[in-house]
């Protein structure tokens, strides 16, 4: 009498539903990658302000204007490059720095006093 072999793996006895299983992930990862490269401009504005406010302390150093800050100032210089070289992908490095950029300029705007009273985040609530 021969011997069985003894399988740490078992066989499916159903391919066609493990087959269809395959299929049905392979299309779902696909269609996350699909929907992850149409949004591909959103990611690199995302980690550059990311990477950004990560390296912001050692960042004051450089030169800037004072009203739009150092995320302000280098997203124009980014957004020139961009134009000159035209590359998109720095296009949007440039706009998430000019996102920061805005966000400095509003809250200096906020800080300007308005007679004696201060307004924006110097108001205790």
């Amino acid at each position: 009498m021969a011997r069985r072999r003894f399988h740490l793996v078992r066989r499916s006895h159903f391919p066609r539903a493990r087959a269809r299983a395959v299929h049905l992930a392979r299309r779902g990862v696909s269609a996350g990658a699909r929907a992850a490269q149409a949004e591909k401009h959103t990611f690199a504005a995302l980690f550059t302000a990311l990477g950004f406010g990560y390296l912001e302390p050692n960042l004051a150093t450089l030169p800037h204007f004072k009203s739009i800050g150092v995320a302000g100032t280098w997203g124009i210089g980014t957004w020139a490059l961009a134009r000159w070289m035209r590359n998109r992908s720095l296009s949007h490095m440039a706009t998430g720095l000019l996102a920061i950029g805005a966000r400095d300029l509003g809250r200096e705007l906020s800080k300007k006093k308005i007679g004696d009273e201060l307004v924006g985040d110097d108001i205790d609530m």
